[in-house]
Parts: structure tokens; sequence; C-alpha cells
């Protein structure tokens, strides 16, 4: 409520062209690869092209249901997030369960949380944050810190040593003793 009152008391100022999540006939996502593209080969989709959110009529991570998700107040673009550290939490269960606590900061007031990538590729579990914020909007130019938790899909791991990559460069690594595999019966 309040972000809304923020962002609808705040001036528009010209912006790239953008994409009115009204007018689209679905969502256009993010690209889930190895190495997400940008024009700038950063790994971000480019922070001039408009999006969605890939995840239609799930309001996101952090966000209670029955709120409304801050896309959702007009057109929106990529936003830039910066990830300053990560822990790994081992939750005691069989098969084993693990989230990712990821720690950093927005570019801005206007930016938030959009969704996450997430693929396994060896030993390595790399997981992309991605963010959006109002394409028209004016907002504060000073660092906003946000910390969010990513549930980690351990599931079916042989034993061994882990590391899990967020946005191509905080590691943090794990070891399992044990398959992560339920026994057959």
């Amino acid at each position: 409520m309040v972000l809304s009152l923020i962002l609808l008391g705040l001036a528009a100022c010209s912006g790239p062209e953008t994409l009115d999540p009204s007018e689209s006939g679905g969502s256009e996502g993010y690209p889930v690869t190895g190495s997400p593209g940008g024009s700038q080969g950063s790994g971000y989709p480019d922070p001039d092209t408009p999006v969605e959110s890939p995840v239609d009529g799930y309001p996101g991570p952090g966000i209670a249901p029955g709120e409304p998700h801050p896309s959702d107040m007009g057109p929106v673009i990529p936003g830039k997030l910066f990830v300053d550290g990560v822990s790994l939490v081992m939750m005691e269960s069989f098969p084993l369960q693990m989230n990712a606590t990821v720690q950093g900061s927005f570019s801005d007031g206007c930016t938030f949380f959009d969704t996450y990538v997430q693929e396994r590729e060896g030993n390595t579990i790399n997981i992309e944050l991605f963010a959006l914020r109002p394409a028209e909007m004016m907002c504060t130019e000073a660092l906003v810190s946000f910390e969010q938790v990513i549930p980690v899909d351990i599931n079916g791991l042989q034993a061994g040593t882990y590391e899990v990559v967020v946005n191509g460069t905080v590691k943090e690594s794990f070891q399992l003793d044990v398959d992560n595999v339920l026994p057959q019966d």
C-alpha cells in the first residue's frame, strides 16, 4: 500500500519504449539457459527491453496473496540488482531440502525482485535472480538492500560436494554425505 502511494506520487519521466502488460497476449519470460542473454553479456536481460513477469497469475516471492504485484501499476522494464552474499541452510529432513538466502541491493527505490531461474550443470547449481522496475517512474537513486530466500533443488543428488552460484559471481559450497534419494520399497 505504501509502495503504491509512493509510486503514484512520483512524477513520470520519459524512458525506453515499454510493453503494457494488459496489452500482451502472454508472458515474454526470461531466458532459461546456462548463460541468459543480454546485449551487454552480463547474464541479465537487456535493460532496455520491456518484459513481463514470466509467471502469469503468481504474485511473486515476498508478495502476499491478494496484494497487487508492483508490475500491475503499468509497464515495467528489467531492473538492476547486485548480489553481495549467499548462505545455504540445510533443513533436517529426508530427502534433504535446502534454501539459499541471498543478500544484495537493488539499484534504486523502485526496483523489486521478480523471479529466479535455477539449473544444474554437473556439481554446480546456477541461480539467476531477476528484478523489474516501473518503466516510466522517477525513482530514488540509492541502493536498497534486500534479502531473498530461494529453495534450492537438491532432490536426487548423489553424495558429493556441490557449488551454488548466484548470478554468476557469488558462490557457496555444500557437501552431501549420502545420496539424497528416497529408498525404493
